[in-house]
């Protein structure tokens, strides 16, 4: 007997731990010379887990620089982080650029 498509569930999650991703942040600065610095990626929504979400958890644990994908979540981490540099991966055209600064 074949099942047919319909009889799976083709949903898909993940579920992020934030006091595991704090874990995981102290054990990385643990190992690293103090002289090194941290660059947190939220890329693509945080990888579409909420880029507000991940951010309060970064936050507190004050990384040296976030870098995003474009400039829309750029904006949004400086509206939550207003001292915290952050890097934009994508070029952007002059007109972003404007907005954002």
């Amino acid at each position: 007997m074949y099942m047919k498509i319909e009889d799976f569930s083709l949903t898909s999650w993940l579920e992020i731990s934030s006091s595991a991703l704090r874990h995981n942040y102290a054990v990385l600065k643990e190992n690293l010379s103090p002289r090194t610095k941290t660059l947190c990626i939220l890329k693509g929504n945080a990888y579409g887990h909420d880029l507000n979400i991940i951010l309060s958890v970064l936050k507190k644990l004050r990384p040296d620089f976030y870098g995003v994908f474009n400039i829309q979540d750029g904006i949004t981490v400086r509206m939550s982080d207003k001292k915290t540099p952050v890097l934009v991966l994508y070029p952007s055209g002059p007109y972003l650029v404007s907005i954002a600064l």
